[in-house]
């Protein structure tokens, strides 16, 4: 069913620039391009060599005609916005830049439609996102769709099943690991949301239209076969019930994922998600150990929301009152819940305003006392490492680079489990570890000096 996905996007997307423009037949200034190209490529793949040998040139209706049929991914329909003459030439921000819907029919059998910008298309290609995957001999699931094979013989992961009130849900037909990846998943569509910010509901319908017809026949299929919530028009309906937020290269994009759509709500959920933008890969993992034949849930709304707000949340967006057991819990059950996660966003603040005016010791205690709360609220483990990562900065400045170095290391871990190798948190912090281990070097080296 539905996912967790970036709330501008989908609030742009259910409120009321017209249709894009078919793109011109060749030809055509590329004066106002937008900004320079910010080349995203990475010559030693981890996962597979590369014969690429230099970064893609984005591609757009204004390049010539043999380059736009020849792309792996083929610009269908195109804008391009006024450059804003106060903006940075190197910034990301897309101001000027074509944006387009492109396609991949034969993508990795199904088809992959993505309505975003030339230079993030570019990005895509450079990195490998769209190459032929074939998946190492020590992770053989790691690049078929669906649910993983065990490597004892146990059988896949899980079932998708009729699920009486909820329409389709995943069960699990063997036992599944804490943090194994047994779901693997990649995206139909995908819609950058600064692209529709601005375009009335025809032209947002123009866009998710082009997508769904831009796929091959089987994509198209199983786009089709996925719930819908009564709305009128096709293609919007399926995509708003079951689009996920999704990061790529710094861009906030909506994306479906057909296998991970079929996954039903829960407030304390088993499972979780990682998406990697390097190869266009949705995995979920188990939070927990997940029994045979029980239900696996993902979390549709943020993180940390208490009760009223998060029932609101779900309302508004997908037309549905939660009844997971945490919301049906006694009264009591529930206020104590509220009470951690209220306290969690109080100390959340309090550990910003300490850290901005320097209060170290401060900002120590919050930070330790937000992980103490994340240990008596399940379901909020995600938010770990973040608070890992604050816990090792505030330890430096105390001197204790012994104890920081360890909750950079556990920060750094976090951060791969979590958000997975490529994300940005885990490049930030191998960057803390890093740091935290110059800064300990250095005070042992003035230690042994005196």
């Amino acid at each position: 069913m539905q996912q967790t996905r970036n709330l501008l996007l989908l609030a742009a997307l259910a409120s009321g620039s017209s249709l894009i423009a078919p793109a011109a037949a060749g030809g055509g200034s590329r004066a106002d391009a937008g900004p320079d190209p910010l080349c995203l490529w990475d010559a030693t793949a981890p996962l597979r060599p590369r014969a690429r040998t230099s970064c893609p040139l984005p591609v757009d209706d204004a390049s010539p005609t043999h380059i736009r049929e020849g792309a792996v991914l083929t610009p269908l329909r195109c804008i391009r916005r006024q450059r804003n003459s106060n903006s940075n030439s190197n910034s990301r921000s897309g101001d000027g830049e074509s944006k387009c819907i492109y396609s991949a029919p034969t993508f990795r059998g199904g088809g992959f439609s993505i309505a975003t910008g030339a230079q993030t298309a570019a990005n895509l290609l450079g990195m490998g996102g769209l190459d032929d995957l074939i998946a190492p001999a020590t992770s053989p699931h790691l690049f078929s769709t669906g649910p993983t094979e065990d490597v004892v013989g146990g059988g896949p992961a899980y079932e998708v099943q009729d699920i009486p009130g909820k329409g389709k849900g995943v069960i699990a037909s063997r036992t599944i690991r804490r943090r194994e990846v047994f779901m693997v998943d990649y995206p139909l569509l995908m819609v950058e949301g600064a692209l529709i910010e601005g375009m009335d509901l025809a032209g947002r319908r123009g866009v998710l239209q082009g997508l769904v017809a831009g796929l091959g026949d089987e994509g198209r299929g199983r786009m089709l076969a996925l719930a819908r919530s009564g709305g009128e028009d096709e293609a919007m309906d399926l995509f708003v019930t079951n689009g996920c937020g999704v990061e790529v290269w710094g861009r906030m994009h909506t994306g479906v994922f057909p296998e991970v759509a079929r996954m039903n709500h829960d407030c304390r959920p088993n499972a979780y998600f990682r998406f990697s933008p390097s190869t266009l890969t949705m995995e979920v993992l188990a939070y927990r150990d997940i029994q045979p034949g029980e239900e696996i849930n993902i979390n549709y709304a943020y993180v940390g929301m208490p009760s009223k707000e998060r029932q609101k949340f779900l309302r508004d967006t997908w037309s549905f009152n939660c009844t997971c057991p945490l919301c049906t819990s006694p009264p009591s059950v529930i206020a104590a819940s509220d009470a951690r996660r209220h306290d969690i966003a109080r100390k959340r603040i309090a550990l910003r305003k300490a850290r901005k005016e320097g209060r170290h010791d401060d900002a120590l205690g919050a930070a330790e006392g937000v992980l103490a709360l994340l240990e008596e609220e399940e379901g909020l483990e995600a938010l770990g490492p973040g608070f890992w990562g604050l816990l090792a900065r505030e330890l430096v400045e105390l001197g204790r680079t012994e104890e920081a170095l360890a909750w950079a290391r556990r920060a750094l871990e976090g951060g791969r489990a979590f958000r997975g190798e490529d994300s940005g948190a885990v490049a930030e912090a191998e960057d803390l570890v890093r740091a935290v281990e110059r800064e300990e070097r250095r005070m042992k080296g003035e230690t042994t000096a005196k």
